[in-house]
């Protein structure tokens, strides 16, 4: 019980991957220890190692099937990959399980109800998350996303406000801020709180990978690549900062140790998730067009749109990425011939 509760304490400070380290070592010692699978599922959900979330949320099910936490973990991880009906059940799971005053399955609910476009139960379900715990930061968090993807800023601005005088020292709260200006095309601002949340877990990817995405928008390649350098060493085991250089970075062979490390991650990307598994084909694509190897680009152009497929597949899109597909073979094409030809 001791490795779980330091392992809470790090993960709380957003040292993620040695709270994982330590949740391993505590269910390595008592594998019958539910609570520590559950506490390491939602370290893996907060690492973006969505597959290893839901098995690590699954194991403690079995081994407590009414753990309340487990199933919100997996409702969670599930929407992360897509799975969105899964998802949905999970949630419907933890409701059932939850005491009266346990926000968090119906803040999962409305996070999975909102990756449908079902804004008006989304904010119903907030609104019951709220109502059971009124000075929840995560319910207002989710709250000012509903209202972002309805391009509603201003409300999403006060309700991340209501949420930072509730927890201050949260730093995807400030994450949030930043991201929120950063659509409203306020660069200032929009670093500035992605910094505060820098100070407060220097050690945790995702700021640095959000500040890389705005200094790119805003055509600061040199400040763009230090921020993707530094996520790169910050973490290892997450490929989000490999695909973000290979979408602007030349690469001069296969031998290039920036292309070795996003190449590393392919035999294990499914465990990520749907949307990174996509992602990272796309990124490949770009990496081996940078480097002029356009039939390995158009096999990962294929794949990624195979899987886009799979995720959404309605006849329009299918349409849509067939034309895509053949301009950019006719591209690719012309720039093979072009290089063998002379």
């Amino acid at each position: 019980e001791a490795l779980n509760n330091l392992a809470n304490i790090l993960r709380d400070l957003g040292e993620i991957e040695k709270a994982i380290e330590l949740y391993n070592r505590a269910t390595d010692e008592m594998p019958g220890y539910a609570e520590a699978h559950s506490n390491k599922a939602m370290a893996y959900y907060d690492n973006n190692q969505f597959d290893a979330s839901v098995i690590a949320a699954n194991y403690a099910i079995a081994l407590k099937p009414e753990l309340v936490d487990a199933y919100t973990i997996l409702c969670g991880a599930y929407s992360a990959e897509g799975e969105y009906e899964k998802a949905h059940a999970a949630a419907q799971r933890a409701i059932h399980f939850s005491p009266a005053d346990q926000a968090e399955p119906y803040i999962e609910l409305a996070n999975v109800l909102a990756r449908l476009d079902r804004f008006d139960e989304s904010m119903a379900a907030l609104a019951e998350a709220l109502n059971r715990a009124p000075e929840s930061a995560r319910a207002y968090l989710s709250l000012s996303e509903v209202y972002e993807s309805l391009n509603d800023l201003e409300e999403a601005h006060n309700v991340i406000d209501r949420a930072l005088e509730l927890s201050p020292d949260m730093p995807r709260l400030y994450i949030r801020k930043g991201m929120i200006y950063h659509m409203q095309a306020d660069k200032e601002n929009a670093l500035k709180y992605i910094d505060k949340a820098i100070e407060k877990v220097p050690d945790w990817v995702i700021p640095y990978q959000q500040k890389a995405e705005i200094l790119i928008a805003n055509n600061d390649q040199v400040g763009a690549e230090a921020m993707i350098r530094q996520a790169m060493r910050v973490s290892k085991e997450v490929p989000g900062p490999h695909m973000m250089m290979a979408n602007y970075k030349t690469y001069e062979s296969e031998s290039d140790p920036d292309f070795l490390a996003l190449k590393a991650f392919e035999d294990k990307i499914k465990t990520f998730g749907k949307d990174k598994e996509l992602n990272y084909y796309f990124a490949l694509a770009n990496a081996y067009e940078s480097m002029k190897q356009y039939h390995k680009s158009f096999e990962y152009l294929q794949k990624g749109s195979a899987l886009k497929l799979r995720m959404s597949p309605a006849t329009e899109l299918k349409q849509g990425l067939a034309q895509k597909l053949e301009a950019r073979r006719a591209v690719y094409n012309a720039g093979f011939i072009k290089e063998y030809s002379g």
